[in-house]
C-alpha cells in the first residue's frame, strides 16, 4: 500500500514538473511571438511611450522617487494580479487561465525588449533585464507556487483521499502563506531596490 502511494506520488511531482516546462515553453513562445508582432505593427510609436522613453529614464535619474507613492501603486498592481490569479484558480477553467496569463506575460516582455531596443539600441538589454530585478525573483517563484498549490487542490477534489488529509490541508496553509511572503518580498524589492538599481545602470550609459 505505501509502495502504491509513494509511486502515486511520484507521477503527480512527475505531472506537474511535467506543466511547469509547458508553461516555460508557452512563455518563451509568446515572448518570441511578441517580439515580432511588435516590430510588424511598426517601431515608431514605440519611441512615445514606455519606460525607455528618454525623458521617463532623465526622471527616474535625477527626480527623487517618492517610496510611499511608488509602494502604493506597485501594491495596487501585483495584488490585483494576485486576486486575479486567485479567483482564477477556484473555477474548472484555471488551467486555461493562467495559460492565457503566461501568454501575455511573455508577449508583455518582448514588448519590453523592443521598446528598449528602439528607443536605446543594444545597451537597452541590460537596462530591460535591471527593470526586472530584483522583485522577479520573487514574482516568477510565488506565480509557479501557486500554480502547483492549485493544481493539487484541485486533484484533491478530484480524487479525495481520507488518510494524510490533515497533513495536506497544513502543506496548503504554508504553501500559501509562503506565496504571500513572496509577493510582499517582491513589492518590497521593487520599491526599494529597484529605483536604486536601474539608476546604477543608467550612470554606465
Amino acid at each position: 500500500m505505501k509502495i502504491r502511494y509513494m509511486k502515486k506520488e511520484r507521477k503527480k511531482i512527475l505531472q506537474v514538473r511535467s506543466n511547469i516546462r509547458f508553461l516555460e515553453y508557452v512563455f518563451f513562445g509568446s515572448f518570441f511571438l511578441g517580439i515580432l508582432l511588435t516590430n510588424v505593427s511598426g517601431t515608431d510609436r514605440l519611441k512615445e511611450f514606455g519606460i525607455f522613453n528618454t525623458y521617463y529614464l532623465e526622471q527616474l535619474q535625477y527626480v527623487k522617487v517618492q517610496t510611499a507613492d511608488l509602494f502604493s501603486y506597485i501594491f495596487r498592481c501585483r495584488v490585483s494580479v494576485f486576486i486575479l490569479l486567485v479567483a482564477a484558480g477556484v473555477t474548472r477553467f484555471w488551467k486555461q487561465l493562467y495559460l492565457l496569463f503566461t501568454i501575455w506575460s511573455g508577449g508583455a516582455f518582448g514588448f519590453l525588449c523592443v521598446s528598449g531596443i528602439v528607443n536605446l539600441g543594444p545597451k537597452a538589454i541590460l537596462l530591460t533585464i535591471g527593470s526586472l530585478l530584483p522583485q522577479y525573483l520573487f514574482y516568477v517563484p510565488q506565480v509557479v507556487l501557486l500554480f502547483v498549490t492549485t493544481e493539487k487542490i484541485w486533484e484533491r477534489r478530484i480524487s479525495y483521499i481520507t488518510e494524510r488529509h490533515s497533513h495536506q490541508v497544513a502543506g496548503r496553509v504554508g504553501a500559501f502563506i509562503l506565496v504571500i511572503l513572496l509577493l510582499l518580498f517582491g513589492m518590497l524589492s521593487e520599491t526599494f531596490l529597484n529605483p536604486y538599481l536601474l539608476r546604477k545602470i543608467l550612470l554606465l550609459f
